[in-house]
């Protein structure tokens, strides 16, 4: 794993990249960090009031500048980014050229049943069925596209996720 630099951790919102990127950080005795927490902590607010006070546009700026700060820290680390981070062209480029990445995947019945849509201000209103499948149907390619492992977890929870996740990693090695 010293050969890796970061992994970087995409999927649709509510796959459960922040949860499993803290497991997966421990486990790989990495510093673990998420560009939506960060985020937050950077403006001292919640992202849904973020996006609902300056907009869209303005939040993934802020979150291409963090995701920019983070992935170029030399420091190898386990990074579980927001679910549109890759319709960025530069944060995908910095994901392609700086990480091995993981993109998890998740039955979208399933992911709608966990979500609160409170905290995914882009689900706010809607049936969370045609959100997610609109979402999954504008990033599909681009989360095929960077993935170096993909990972089915539908079905799995927290902890078999992490044993499905980890053995595919140490097999890239």
């Amino acid at each position: 794993m010293e050969t890796l630099n970061h992994i970087v951790i995409i999927g649709l919102p509510g796959v459960g990249k922040t949860t499993i990127g803290k497991m997966l950080s421990t486990k790989l005795e990495k510093s673990h960090f998420d560009t939506d927490e960060q985020i937050e902590l950077n403006e001292n607010r919640p992202i849904p009031l973020i996006i609902s006070e300056d907009g869209e546009p303005f939040f993934r700026k802020i979150e291409k500048d963090v995701f920019k700060n983070i992935i170029n820290e030399n420091q190898p680390s386990v990074i579980s980014t927001g679910g549109g981070i890759v319709m960025d062209i530069d944060n995908r480029e910095l994901i392609r050229n700086k990480s091995l990445c993981l993109y998890i995947e998740c039955d979208l019945n399933e992911i709608a049943e966990r979500l609160d849509v409170s905290k995914r201000p882009l689900l706010y209103n809607t049936n969370k069925i045609k959100a997610l499948s609109g979402i999954f149907e504008d990033r599909f390619n681009y989360y095929e596209n960077l993935a170096n492992i993909k990972v089915d977890i539908s079905k799995l929870d927290h902890f078999s996720s992490l044993a499905k996740i980890y053995d595919r990693i140490i097999s890239v090695k």
